[in-house]
């Protein structure tokens, strides 16, 4: 992912957050809806996971530890850090 891809995706998650929680999937069709250049479902990434799907996962882990968003375990979805 360049640095363009990495800011938009977090703008656009960031965006999404503010919202109200999100489950990874809802991330995921907000980002193919926002962002559909970048979300090519042909190049996979070990097996049958989407390249683009695992970049999100990747940079929302990153965003995680930057205390930034969180995932509420319990409820399964990603929360903004107040």
């Amino acid at each position: 992912m360049n640095a363009k891809q990495m800011k938009l995706f977090r703008e656009e998650i960031l965006r999404a957050l503010r919202d109200g929680p999100k489950t990874t999937h809802q991330i995921y069709g907000i980002l193919k809806r926002e962002c559909p250049k970048y979300c090519n479902d042909t190049k996979k990434h070990f097996g049958s996971r989407l390249m683009w799907k695992h970049r999100v996962n990747n940079l929302m882990y990153s965003m995680q530890k930057e205390l930034l968003i969180y995932l509420d375990k319990g409820a399964n979805v990603w929360r903004i850090v107040e």
